[in-house]
């Protein structure tokens, strides 16, 4: 998958690879309701950025945002918000690091965040 930006609603779960910029803008919303809503892996870093909502609304135990291999910057604005309803908001085990710059809301089913360090 390639960089994205959203301006509306979607239920399309998105992928970051390899040092891709993923943004939800002010008034727009990724709510998916079977799979984790933001991957990020690959070899480099990836960014995203969260002003609107992100929401995985699966009925098991699945996060928002997974975080594999390399690591992610994320950032979420005084309005994002990350929801997983029976999961963690943010879940992984980043090799090289994790970035979170949080002026808004993260809620988990399970844990808000939760990374394993490797």
């Amino acid at each position: 998958m390639a960089s994205f930006t959203l301006t509306t609603f979607s239920s399309t779960a998105r992928a970051l690879i390899n040092g891709e910029v993923g943004a939800i803008t002010k008034d727009a919303e990724l709510i998916v309701t079977s799979a984790t809503a933001v991957v990020s892996s690959g070899a480099d870093f990836n960014y995203l950025s969260i002003n609107g909502e992100l929401q995985t609304l699966s009925t098991t135990n699945t996060p928002a945002i997974s975080i594999a291999d390399f690591g992610a910057g994320i950032f979420v604005g005084p309005g994002g918000m990350i929801l997983s309803a029976n999961g963690d908001g943010i879940s992984g085990a980043p090799t090289q690091g994790f970035d979170l710059d949080n002026a808004g809301t993260i809620f988990g089913g399970d844990n808000a965040i939760d990374l394993v360090a490797v």
